[in-house]
């Protein structure tokens, strides 16, 4: 079997102790605060989220750029000159153009190199949907499966993959162009919280509002016991600058599931720029 590596884009969102024990590789994604450009790589730390989190509360604007298949080529191209084959998993294609980049990047690249392969995976989903698909990626690899076994089990747990958000408003999405300006007005009334969920088509969709963070909190839990695969226990949390909710939130699936493992992490600067300072993202596999 030949081995193979793994890489994700920035805006995935995984265990820094799981990245170091799997050696999981990223290609990062570029963003702009201000006038200052920066780059996601999957290792920020901390403070530096806390940091931009803080900046966007403050009234600061970011937008983020999507990788292009130039840039694909180039970075991965040392790689597969050594002999490496790569399976990449995606920012949704409901999401970004970066998973149409990877593939035209792909295509190109094996025309180059034809003894190894550039495979991108397109997770239809974001940051610790994403994460989920890293940690079972390294499983089956583990577990003995070639390059392209591993994609078809991830093509097959992507269909199982459930990611909803409590956003603190829908501004955000809407000058990112996630949402209708029809959608994004809700986010302004009252104590309203707004709820999104990421569709099976990979796209976003306002589904449903709270008043307040408790019942939107309720509702997460809620959503959790009814919908997750208890037998598949991880489940990743994801926060911007809210890591009080997060833990709480943690705590109530853990009463849920005793076998619960929560990964609590900041969300990728790619995906946070969107859903903006407050927001909390839950992921998790389906029955």
């Amino acid at each position: 079997m030949k081995d193979f590596l793994i890489f994700a884009d920035g805006s995935a969102d995984l265990d820094l102790e799981f990245i170091k024990k799997y050696n999981i590789n990223f290609i990062p994604m570029q963003y702009t605060l201000g006038e200052e450009n920066g780059f996601v790589s999957g290792t920020n730390t901390d403070e530096e989220m806390v940091s931009f989190y803080d900046a966007l509360a403050q009234g600061k604007f970011s937008k983020t750029s999507q990788i292009t298949p130039f840039q694909y080529e180039e970075f991965f191209s040392p790689y597969l000159e050594g002999g490496n084959s790569i399976l990449l998993i995606s920012l949704s294609s409901g999401l970004s153009g970066t998973y149409e980049s990877a593939c035209v990047a792909a295509k190109s690249l094996k025309e180059k190199y034809p003894t190894v392969d550039l495979i991108p995976v397109d997770s239809l989903n974001a940051t610790g949907a994403e994460g989920i698909l890293l940690h079972k990626a390294c499983q089956y690899k583990s577990e003995g499966l070639d390059i392209l076994q591993v994609q078809e089990k991830l093509n097959e747990l992507v269909k199982k993959l459930h990611t909803i958000a409590y956003v603190e408003s829908l501004t955000h999405l809407k000058r990112g162009g996630r949402i209708s300006s029809t959608s994004a007005i809700i986010g302004s009334m009252l104590n309203i919280k707004p709820m999104i969920k990421v569709l099976p088509n990979g796209k976003l969709e306002n589904y449903d509002k709270k008043m307040g963070s408790k019942r939107a909190m309720i509702h997460m839990a809620d959503v959790y016991k009814e919908l997750a695969d208890m037998n598949e226990p991880i489940v990743y949390i994801t926060e911007c600058n809210n890591k009080e909710f997060a833990e709480s939130l943690a705590a109530k699936f853990k009463s849920i599931n005793p076998n619960v493992d929560v990964k609590i992490k900041k969300m990728s600067i790619i995906i946070g720029t969107h859903t903006g300072p407050g927001s909390i993202g839950l992921s998790f596999i389906k029955k």
